[in-house]
């Protein structure tokens, strides 16, 4: 808790003390993990939490030993898989929670894996993890992963840090963004790229230009 909240707390700040912003989260998307989930809510209290996808499949994997059959091509375990892909596509909460108690059901009543749907019920189809099928949010744009941020970081440390990954959260925040944004076209390299799945209000990129002419 205590390092999800440090590091959160330096973000903050460093929004605070750079573009004068006193930032605020609607939603966050992260690991299943209780910790980083308090640790956040300690922070922006009021933060709609969406379940990381591609956490949530690398789970699936590692508790595959919850099931009975575990083959991944014609087994239990493949048409779970399949039915859990099925879920994610769901519009509406409604639709979430319906074909989720579907699939579930099926899973416990046809395949005998109560096991396993106990444990993914338990973990994944209850608030606030229960945010993972693609509408979550509700918002274009906002999607149930962090892949795009993390890509993101990746390049921002390696484009000013003399390709060093190894700087301290503060100086990334503190430093290296700001210098990114204000600089943004025209520092462009071919040879670095990295995709965000949301967009930067521009009165950011004004500050930053100030704050590094």
């Amino acid at each position: 808790i205590l390092g999800s909240e440090s590091l959160l707390t330096i973000f903050k700040r460093a929004m605070i003390d750079l573009f004068h912003v006193n930032l605020k989260f609607k939603y966050m998307s992260m690991d299943h993990s209780l910790a980083l989930m308090r640790g956040t809510r300690n922070i922006f209290n009021d933060v709609i939490i969406l379940q990381c996808w591609p956490h949530l499949l690398r789970a699936i994997n590692e508790n595959a030993y919850r099931t009975n059959n575990k083959d991944k091509i014609e087994g239990n375990l493949a048409k779970i898989k399949k039915d859990i892909h099925m879920i994610r596509l769901s519009g509406s909460r409604k639709m979430f929670d319906f074909t989720s108690k579907i699939a579930t059901d099926y899973w416990d009543n046809e395949l005998g894996e109560r096991k396993f749907a106990d444990w993914f019920k338990e973990q994944y189809l209850v608030p606030p993890w229960n945010n993972w099928y693609v509408c979550a949010s509700g918002e274009a744009g906002v999607v149930t992963n962090q892949n795009h941020q993390e890509a993101a970081h990746k390049v921002y440390k390696y484009c000013a840090t003399s390709k060093s990954l190894n700087k301290s959260t503060e100086t990334v925040l503190r430093d290296i963004i700001p210098a990114i944004l204000a600089h943004h076209d025209t520092n462009y390299s071919e040879n670095l790229s990295y995709f965000d799945g949301g967009n930067i209000h521009g009165q950011i990129f004004a500050k930053a230009f100030k704050q590094f002419p």
